[in-house]
């Protein structure tokens, strides 16, 4: 009884120097850290060196047959190829996805983002990949690349933009919103489109839309079969921004300058003045099959 007594007292004594020895760790170790940091564990902020974009088209022309694959598990196997090559590349990419096509619903638009822009992630995008369905309806890809302005609108590196589709069945041009994005991104972004089957008509959309950024590559499933061939075309894709050839700043917009139209002047016989034909300069044509609908 003496000796439980004595050992109490001992572990009484001793209590107030193990708990003064951990209060003295835990504010050391509190002072090395703000606030915020310690509360939810953030240590530096992450600065992308490029964000990239991708416009997965899943809508009812994807659920078709081409080579004797579905359309849409084409796209799929690509994009599981690039996201092993993301996960090599020595880049920091912030990476949002969005799918496009429309539910059962007859007024229900699917426009959804899938994959917010944030610091690229293998197994998050390869997650999602595996999730993707088919939902069937008409492409709104038009509202998917409208959709890419509020993305993009808070980032200041370069924008590569990578639209996979069969250009079937869209709802609208998509042209003009592209026109749109280029006018506000300027240099910072590049359109890279990726065809799923051979419908001359998307061929010749995709390969606009790409030339309208300046910088886009247009490329055929079909030949983006072998992994060699991925590897090189996620290599001229990305080659740019690792070479910073692309300006990463927001570059201000240039004022267009107004040309003055041409005047032939014809001197006349019967007097001396000078009669003026003004000849005004063509538009530029912004034609394209889907606006003739």
């Amino acid at each position: 009884m003496i000796q439980l007594y004595q050992t109490f007292n001992r572990l009484l004594i001793l209590l107030p120097v193990i708990l003064f020895c951990l209060s003295g760790c835990l504010s050391q170790h509190r002072a090395l850290h703000s606030p915020i940091e310690y509360e939810f564990n953030i240590t530096t902020p992450f600065k992308p060196e490029c964000n990239i974009i991708i416009i997965l088209d899943a809508s009812a022309s994807m659920g078709t047959f081409h080579n004797e694959e579905l359309k849409i598990k084409i796209a799929t196997s690509l994009l599981n190829k690039i996201n092993s090559l993301f996960n090599v590349a020595r880049i920091k990419i912030a990476l949002s996805m969005i799918t496009i096509g429309k539910t059962l619903w007859p007024l229900q638009t699917k426009t959804e983002i899938v994959i917010p822009l944030h610091e690229y992630n293998y197994s998050t995008f390869a997650k999602e990949i595996k999730r993707i369905k088919w939902t069937g309806g008409e492409s709104p890809l038009a509202d998917a690349i409208t959709n890419v302005y509020d993305i993009a609108s808070k980032t200041i590196e370069p924008l590569l933009l990578i639209i996979i589709t069969d250009a079937e069945g869209l709802e609208k041009s998509p042209v003009f919103p592209t026109e749109n994005l280029k006018m506000r991104f300027q240099n910072r972004l590049c359109i890279h489109t990726i065809q799923i089957g051979n419908y001359d008509v998307g061929t010749r959309m995709l390969k606009k839309i790409s030339n309208i950024s300046g910088c886009g590559l247009f490329q055929n499933s079909d030949s983006l079969k072998t992994n060699q061939q991925i590897r090189e075309y996620v290599k001229q894709i990305l080659l740019p921004i690792k070479n910073k050839q692309i300006p990463s700043i927001k570059q201000p917009i240039q004022k267009k300058t107004i040309k003055k139209p041409s005047v032939d002047v014809k001197s006349t016989s019967n007097d001396n003045l000078n009669q003026k034909r003004i000849v005004f300069p063509k538009k530029n044509d912004t034609w394209d099959e889907y606006r003739k609908r």
